[in-house]
């Protein structure tokens, strides 16, 4: 009866510790979410972006009036994939966004430059803009090491005129991004949700071990009644 008891002490232990590192490695990644505001004369104080007015008017107020949201995990897992993102917020701006995109074609570009991570997708990323609609463009990030990765984030217009002309460029933001990639006890995501669905099994039968043994004697009697 001592024996039973410490074993089941020993497995409630087990089974609670591997619960902590299971946790851990499927809580979802927290991230933070932050909102900017542009404005022309600060933002895109470039040569390469003065829009010539009245005729991007409407592009004018389009950006000062939308929202941009960037969404960045501080944390992620090592072995594990993260998402990142930037979206355009139009949805207040209906109007406006289709009166420009009648004679325009206008697309949200971004483009994730960051080392040391396995990044889908590589490259420059397009979105085109739709009134009332949101844009969003997303990145996969991986950490191959432990540490802290720094990164940034590039967004800008490619406006093109339907009848032709000279499209233009114009940039809007450079998110500086930075996050830490983990391990607990030295396990990644993966080897810790493997490690800790084990150790749930492994703990609960220490636990349960008597009641097991008991449920498989009654099904192997009934077996050998029938």
């Amino acid at each position: 009866m001592l024996a039973l008891k410490a074993r089941r002490i020993v497995g409630l232990i087990f089974l609670i510790f591997s619960l902590v590192i299971l946790a851990w490695g499927v809580w979802p990644h927290r991230s933070g979410l932050r909102s900017l505001a542009f404005s022309l004369d600060s933002d895109l104080a470039k040569p390469e972006a003065k829009i010539a007015m009245p005729a991007f008017s409407n592009l004018a107020t389009l950006i000062e009036e939308s929202r941009f949201e960037v969404e960045i995990p501080s944390r992620v897992r090592l072995g594990d994939s993260a998402v990142f993102r930037i979206g355009l917020n139009l949805e207040n701006s209906g109007g406006l966004a289709a009166d420009l995109i009648e004679t325009h074609n206008i697309l949200a570009q971004a483009r994730f430059e960051i080392g040391g991570v396995q990044i889908t997708p590589a490259g420059e990323i397009s979105e085109p803009l739709r009134p009332g609609k949101k844009a969003a463009v997303f990145w996969s990030v991986r950490p191959t090491q432990v540490g802290e990765y720094r990164g940034v984030i590039w967004l800008h217009l490619r406006v093109i005129p339907i009848s032709g002309g000279q499209e233009r460029i114009i940039p809007l933001t450079a998110q500086f991004t930075k996050f830490q990639a983990l391990t607990f006890l030295g396990m990644g995501g993966p080897a810790a949700r493997i490690a800790g669905g084990i150790g749930v099994v492994l703990g609960a039968l220490m636990i349960f071990a008597d009641v097991f043994s008991r449920l498989w004697q009654f099904w192997e009697d009934r077996v050998n009644l029938s």
